[in-house]
């Protein structure tokens, strides 16, 4: 039996069942051969056997000699043949033997050469494996170096929370992701949601939710749903605005393997996060580590450490980016910087505790005074500066009133804070230094003139007259528009006869009547919703004359000087309407005998000089609309309060003291300005000023 090396388990039962079929195959082989020598052996045994009485006999009769002869070398050629063919059968076995060794050592061979063939198919699959995952941790290890550069690109937290969850998101495939901070102190973990203005704060007790729990104790949570977990609180969800199913939540350690941020990932779908992505999400979450920490340090830099505030660094860095926010979504943004009176006596008379005293509690006014977007700095010494989103010029003395009237007690004194503010509206393509230039040249001239505590008051009163007001007209709207309804409805009727047809008629004339004084009133309280759009004061003045033709008597003349290359303003068309009416009604009631009402528009450029002597006004490009009448003229007396709300020379019943007060709300909302010169016998003129745009 041919003996062969048995190869290795990978093909042990291919193997063995090949050298079965070959020991099967040898021994029937010999079982064939042997039969065949047997057969040839009898074969010998039998002519042996009828030859051998003739060779005995030999020499017996001569008669047989020659035959004798010749059939006993018959016989020995017979023998000799037999013995040749025995030989042969044998060479031929063996023959036959060493072929089929050679036949079983190829195959052995051949079942070698295909067991490494899959062993090194194997490996190469393995290899490939492994091939696919480094080419993928490169991948994975680009991206992280990417993320790397972006995260060190920045040092707001805002904009770092971004990177990191678009980031995350992006590689995960996650519906939504949400990136935490902890707060120790507070022992909260909080997130910046939205954008721009919107973009707000959202705070969560580090008790609360699966990422209050990861902030805790440091684990990582992949939950296939989030609603089986008792960790889970649908009002982390509801604060977040989304509803998850499928969560991933880890920790973001610093190099103490303190948490300092818990990374949160969301699907709506229920299926677990894979291996893949918490590895990417830890090696992730190591930069960002690194980069809170450095955006941590930076917000420590770029704040005052006595009050808290922002410092001058900060809002330098900050102010263009600013502009650039401001022009591209077109809303106003104004400056203002505030310098604190007698700062040094302060500090001479009650000592420097007392000083720091007053910085922390006017900055603490400064941000009680504050929206959520505005921007608070303590800039030097005694010297502070708000940058005011969305907010016209004319709402500067609005914050100022918030602030004044502060007092702080000290060893046992009152301390009076008292200021001088300075404020400007940012210009289109303006350079940070430039608006700080002007914001603190107006400082300066208030300085000087003091007009400042003027508008303040006036602020004051038209605030809390507008509050009332405002709050009146939006109850009395809604029960005018009960009163006008059912006033409609019976008209409706059939069958009314005449007096009650005519008394329901008076009655939705008078509703129609006091609704448009609501509207005034709305107006002069500044809380009518505005549609701005740019106009041109000629053609509003045109669409108007028909409207001037029914409410002017014939008596009066009507002369328009209008400015062809007169520039574009931005404001309400209702409201600019308004203004042209009001301002014709105050002219007609001014010259009940008749008279010339004029309406010219022109371009105009107001400078220092005039921004000195007219306290409110602002320097700057304006479009200008003056409204001139030959009446009777009003005294100084008079001409301070014409403005005022309910201020009026007319008869009780004859007027409600809202028209000259509404074209103020409306010419201020529009960051614009107004002014009246009159003199008894020789008429009025109201010069409204709105600002200039460019073409």
């Amino acid at each position: 039996m041919v003996k062969t090396e048995k190869p290795n388990k990978a093909a042990a039962a291919t193997w063995e069942e090949l050298q079965a079929r070959l020991r099967q195959l040898e021994r029937r082989d010999w079982w064939l051969w042997s039969a065949s020598v047997v057969v040839m052996l009898l074969l010998t045994a039998a002519v042996v056997a009828l030859a051998l009485p003739t060779l005995l006999n030999w020499d017996a009769g001569e008669q047989f000699a020659l035959i004798d002869l010749t059939i006993s070398q018959g016989v020995r050629g017979l023998i000799g043949l037999v013995l040749l063919f025995n030989t042969y059968s044998i060479y031929q076995q063996i023959l036959i033997k060493r072929l089929r060794r050679n036949l079983a050592e190829q195959i052995s061979v051949s079942a070698d050469s295909q067991l490494r063939a899959d062993e090194l198919h194997l490996q190469l699959l393995e290899k490939q494996k492994r091939d696919r995952a480094l080419a993928q941790s490169i991948d994975t290890l680009s991206i992280i170096v990417d993320a790397t550069k972006q995260l060190n690109s920045t040092l707001d937290l805002g904009e770092l929370i971004q990177i990191v969850l678009e980031l995350a998101t992006k590689q995960t495939g996650a519906d939504r992701g949400t990136m935490f901070l902890v707060d120790k102190v507070r022992q909260e973990i909080w997130s910046l949601v939205g954008l721009g203005l919107e973009q707000h704060a959202i705070r969560i007790p580090m008790s609360s939710g699966i990422a209050g729990y990861v902030a805790r104790t440091g684990e990582t949570i992949n939950l296939e749903n989030a609603y089986d977990d008792p960790r889970f609180e649908e009002e982390v969800d509801r604060k977040l605005g989304y509803r998850t199913r499928t969560l991933l939540c880890l920790p973001i350690l610093n190099k103490d393997n303190d948490v300092v941020g818990v990374l949160q990932l969301l699907n709506k779908t229920p299926g677990p996060f894979n291996e893949e992505d918490t590895n990417f999400l830890r090696a992730l979450s190591v930069h960002c580590a690194i980069a809170i920490e450095n955006a941590t340090l930076h917000q420590l830099a770029m704040h005052d450490p006595l009050t808290g505030l922002y410092n001058r660094r900060f809002i330098e860095e900050n102010m263009a980016v600013e502009f650039a926010r401001s022009e591209r979504r077109e809303y106003a943004l104004t400056l203002l910087i505030i310098d604190l009176n007698n700062f040094k006596e302060i500090n001479d008379r009650h000592g420097h505790a007392a000083g720091d005293q007053v910085l922390r509690a006017f900055a603490e006014q400064l941000k009680k005074a504050c929206r959520g977007c505005d921007l608070p700095a303590r800039i030097g010494g005694d010297e502070f500066m708000l940058l005011l989103p969305e907010c016209l010029p004319g709402q500067a003395p609005v914050v100022l009133a918030r602030l004044s009237g502060l007092q702080v007690e000290f060893g046992g004194a009152k301390i009076p804070v008292t200021f001088a503010a300075g404020w400007a509206e940012h210009r289109a393509g303006e350079k940070p230094a430039e608006l700080l230039e002007r914001a603190d040249k107006n400082l300066y001239m208030e300085k000087r003139t003091g007009k400042m505590e003027e508008g303040i008051r006036q602020a004051q009163r038209l605030q809390t007259v507008g509050q009332l007001t405002g709050g009146i007209a939006h109850d009395l709207s809604n029960l005018l528009m009960v009163i006008k309804s059912y006033s409609e409805l019976a008209l409706d009727e059939q069958g009314l006869d005449e007096k009650l047809h005519k008394n329901l008629l008076e009655i939705q004339k008078a509703s129609d009547r006091a609704t448009a004084l609501t509207r005034q009133m709305l107006a002069f309280s500044r809380k009518q919703a505005l549609l701005p759009e740019n106009l041109c004061l000629n053609t509003e003045i045109g669409d108007a004359k028909s409207l001037l033709a029914r409410l002017l008597p014939e008596n009066i003349r009507v002369e328009t000087k209008l400015d062809p290359s007169l520039g574009r303003t931005r404001a309400d068309r209702t409201q600019i309407e308004q203004i042209i009416l009001n301002l014709a009604v105050n002219a007609r009631d001014a010259m009940p005998q008749g008279g010339t009402m004029t309406i010219e528009t022109s371009n105009a450029e107001l400078d220092e000089a005039y921004t000195r002597t007219h306290n409110g006004a602002r320097v700057g490009a304006y479009v200008l609309l003056r409204v001139r009448d030959t009446g009777c003229g009003m005294n100084e007396e008079t001409r301070a309060r014409v403005f005022e709300p309910f201020f009026t020379t007319k008869e009780i019943g004859k007027g409600t003291g809202l028209g000259l007060a509404t074209v103020y709300g409306i010419v201020k909302q529009s960051a614009g300005y107004i002014w009246a010169d009159s003199e008894l016998g020789k008429g009025s003129t109201f010069s409204v000023y709105l600002p200039r745009i460019a073409n």
